[in-house]
């Protein structure tokens, strides 16, 4: 049978996650044993041993003639782990890193970052190995990790990492993508946009504009979330009446001239939808090299709003991640776990929005 809470324990708890929350600031005189009396309908001892646990926490003190203060508005609850697939390129998912980190903070925790750098395009199981065990010696609370894409064991290292931090009883909240391919799901929480509608919109957006064929650019290995992205992309299509063909879905290497000239110059595409700004950007290099610029003769669009995209000489067209919101929720969802951990796998999509610049055509 579960016992109930004393009064007193229950003040107790309120203060504390006041406290814990940064409602008070650091050096703020706290309300007087008097006055939570009032506020709590109790008695004088019950506020009491509420306020006696608090200074034996650290997070108040009592200064003689004056008063009780605030000595800590942040309650250390422990390490959250923050497994980087690349440290040397986190160009996309960067901002909403930076907002974990803010966040993780407030409620108390602190952030330890971890994991490979390896530009060659491979990464080892090896680095893996060691980047999992620098967080977990760290006895960390929960851990979000954004999965490994774009290399040829991707599947391999995102299945050591999960079994790794399952094993020492760590939750996980992945960010922006699954360990499984589309359309299954693992059983774990994700956080991130609606791939799908991504799709659909930026595909919508073209063929308001062009109402002809348009292809899809998309790197070998990619990740779930541009699989997705493509099912919307096509089902744009579909919707116009034009029906897609599996040919004009490209894996391929965006800078790979001889390829792309064989489109633009023999089977007259003209209108791209690329995985990423990353890709879109490369593609638009390619396409002024064979003489088909963009948006004068060719037309490109990405996702992500990565913060060079606005800056480039033509300014990209493309899907923003709303980085601030994806943060939050994942944020509180690796909470919630913590607390529960046996809540329900929960699979929460945000809403981008279409950032029209001029590589569509649509502007001067």
């Amino acid at each position: 049978m579960l016992q109930r809470k004393t009064k007193s324990q229950r003040i107790y708890d309120k203060l504390f996650e006041l406290l814990a929350s940064g409602h008070f600031n650091v050096g703020a005189r706290f309300p007087s044993e008097a006055e939570l009396v009032k506020e709590y309908n109790a008695s004088r001892p019950t506020v009491a041993r509420a306020l006696n646990r608090l200074v034996e926490a650290n997070l108040l003190e009592r200064r003689a003639g004056s008063g009780t203060y605030v000595k800590a508005t942040r309650v250390q609850q422990g390490i959250l782990g923050l497994f980087v697939p690349n440290l040397s390129d986190t160009e996309i998912l960067d901002p909403i890193y930076k907002q974990i980190a803010t966040l993780a903070e407030r409620n108390g925790y602190s952030l330890l970052l971890s994991g490979s750098s390896d530009s060659s395009g491979t990464i080892s199981l090896d680095a893996v190995i060691s980047a999992t065990a620098r967080l977990l010696d760290n006895q960390m609370a929960g851990a979000f990790f954004a999965p490994y894409e774009l290399v040829p064991n991707a599947s391999q290292l995102n299945q050591y990492v999960m079994k790794a931090f399952a094993s020492g009883g760590v939750p996980v909240v992945l960010i922006d993508r699954d360990i499984v391919g589309f359309p299954e799901r693992s059983r774990h929480d994700l956080i991130g946009i609606d791939n799908f509608r991504a799709g659909y919109i930026m595909a919508r957006h073209l063929l308001s504009l062009y109402r002809e064929r348009i292809d899809f650019v998309v790197r070998p290995y990619s990740a779930t979330t541009e699989i997705e992205r493509i099912k919307g992309y096509q089902e744009a299509l579909r919707h116009v009446g034009i029906e897609p063909s599996k040919k004009w879905v490209h894996y391929h290497d965006p800078s790979d001239t001889q390829y792309f000239a064989q489109l633009v110059r023999n089977e007259k595409v003209r209108n791209f939808v690329c995985g990423n700004d990353w890709t879109a950007v490369d593609l638009i290099v390619t396409l002024e090299e064979l003489g088909y610029p963009v948006p004068t003769s060719t037309h490109v669009v990405g996702f992500d709003d990565v913060k060079y995209a606005r800056f480039l000489k033509t300014p990209l067209t493309t899907y923003r991640q709303p980085s601030a919101e994806i943060a939050a929720v994942a944020v509180q969802a690796l909470l919630d776990r913590i607390k529960i951990p046996d809540l329900p796998p929960r699979h929460v999509t945000l809403d981008g929005s279409l950032e029209v610049r001029s590589s569509c055509g649509a502007l001067p």
